[in-house]
């Protein structure tokens, strides 16, 4: 489907390198969970698998997996922390 392949290719050219995190930190929250859902899928699939991946490259995308999921949990936390204070603000004006 379209729409997949589009989503593929977003992964694809805006993928960040193990060296550059803090791109993941840039990431808006559609990408980060785009890029979670592709994490957990290829994770997934080298475990069922049993696929020659390494040790050494599963832990950087179980470790980077991690990382994402902690900053959309961030992103989720501002949010709230936005909502409550436009709440607080209507109540006290």
């Amino acid at each position: 489907s379209s729409a997949a392949s589009d989503v593929y290719k977003r992964q694809k050219d805006n993928w960040p390198s193990f060296g550059q995190i803090e791109s993941i930190d840039e990431s808006s929250k559609q990408d980060l969970n785009c890029t979670l859902c592709f994490l957990n899928v290829l994770i997934d699939e080298f475990v069922d698998d049993a696929s020659p991946c390494s040790d050494r490259v599963m832990a950087r995308l179980v470790l980077t997996r991690e990382y994402v999921q902690n900053a959309i949990e961030i992103i989720k936390l501002k949010e709230l922390q936005t909502e409550q204070t436009k709440s607080n603000e209507e109540e006290i004006g």
